[in-house]
């Protein structure tokens, strides 16, 4: 029996030092990809201070690119993601009040973060959607950083980004990886439709609104990429899946109202209070956009 107990305290023995060369070596992993640095072109956009632009610039902020849904109502930051086996994700303060991410951001800086989801020391944000916003136009992406900047200064909370050991194997074996990795960043820029009630706008508005982020490239839906682990798969937006049988007035009421034909609340993560804001117009191109697709 000895002999028994002392091969049990070997094997042992032997699987927490393989568990703990397997955390050495994820660690290390997940420290190479957070340190990554990415060169990013110049910029090519600059921000107005006209009236008219901020105001545009918040349209596309609230209603388009749903700034808020990260960082929060008043885009001070927000703690995302608080989950005990993953880790915590806390959200920029994008105004220049205490703890801000951005209080001494250039254009090149702003355009870098939002277009390229790199930080200005050439690193990755983590979880910033910048593969949906790579697609914007440098009209529409000026007058989103003229808002920004001109965004009146509040504290918030310290940004931060804490993964546990569940977390951080997860990232390191690529599960939420960020959107840098993803972007070509030396592509050629690609052309931005004209505005109007067609489907190449209604493409823009849903790839750069988030639509194609959450429901998939290609709209057929599923689990959230990157999303807290309580967030409920994305629907089906192609004529073959949930909205099959909706009418126009169906959309609008989901996009106005967050409620389905048949009276049901759609699920808070869907950010209907945000396409509310969105102009008859807008709708008008996405659902456009959205019978136009392949039924999946």
């Amino acid at each position: 029996m000895r002999g028994f107990g002392k091969w049990v305290v070997i094997v042992i023995g032997g699987l927490v030092a393989l568990l703990v060369i397997a955390f050495i070596g994820l660690y290390v992993v997940a420290q190479v990809r957070l340190n990554r640095v990415f060169s990013v072109p110049p910029s090519t956009v600059i921000a107005s201070t006209d009236a008219a632009a901020v105001e545009r610039g918040k349209h596309i902020a609230l209603a388009l690119a749903k700034c808020t849904d990260c960082h929060g109502p008043t885009l001070t930051g927000a703690r995302w993601i608080d989950d005990s086996p993953l880790g915590s994700v806390i959200t920029p303060n994008l105004t220049k009040g205490q703890n801000s991410a951005t209080a001494n951001f250039t254009d090149a800086d702003w355009e870098r973060a939002i277009r390229h989801g790199v930080k200005p020391d050439g690193k990755a944000i983590q979880f910033m959607p910048a593969d949906e916003y790579y697609y914007l136009s440098d009209a529409d992406l000026g007058d989103l950083i003229a808002y920004l900047k001109a965004l009146p200064a509040q504290p918030g909370m310290a940004t931060g980004l804490n993964f546990l050991p569940l977390g951080l194997a997860l990232y390191a074996a690529g599960q939420f990886p960020p959107a840098a990795e993803s972007i070509n960043h030396t592509a050629a820029r690609p052309a931005p439709p004209p505005k109007g009630v067609t489907v190449e706008y209604g493409e823009y508005l849903a790839t750069t609104g988030g639509c194609r982020g959450c429901h998939m490239p290609d709209l057929s839906g599923g689990p959230v990429p990157g999303a807290p682990p309580d967030a409920p798969p994305a629907p089906n937006l192609t004529p073959g899946g949930e909205l099959r049988g909706w009418s126009d007035t169906d959309i609008v009421k989901a996009l106005r109202q967050g409620m389905t034909p048949s009276g049901r609340e759609l699920n808070p993560f869907m950010p209907w209070k945000a396409t509310a804001q969105m102009t008859d117009d807008e709708i008008k191109a996405v659902i456009l956009y959205l019978r136009s697709v392949p039924a999946k």
